[in-house]
């Protein structure tokens, strides 16, 4: 996803008690864990604190790959 798509309430999130809640769809097109445990994330939840690849590989400083 690119920073300038809006989110549409309901497909991407809900809101509840005013805090935005990224939805399972959204977080899966993102395509990685930011390992902060979204209440529905769809990644793996095992491992060190990182930013995921969608393949499972930690994105390491400097990566720019989506793989």
């Amino acid at each position: 996803m690119s920073p300038s798509e809006r989110l549409v309430e309901g497909v991407d999130y809900i809101l509840e008690r005013g805090l935005m809640v990224f939805t399972e769809d959204y977080l899966r097109r993102r395509g990685y864990c930011c390992r902060n445990g979204c209440r529905n994330c769809p990644w793996d939840h095992e491992g060190p604190r990182a930013i995921w690849k969608a393949d499972g590989t930690p994105r390491t400083p400097g990566d720019k790959s989506d793989a």
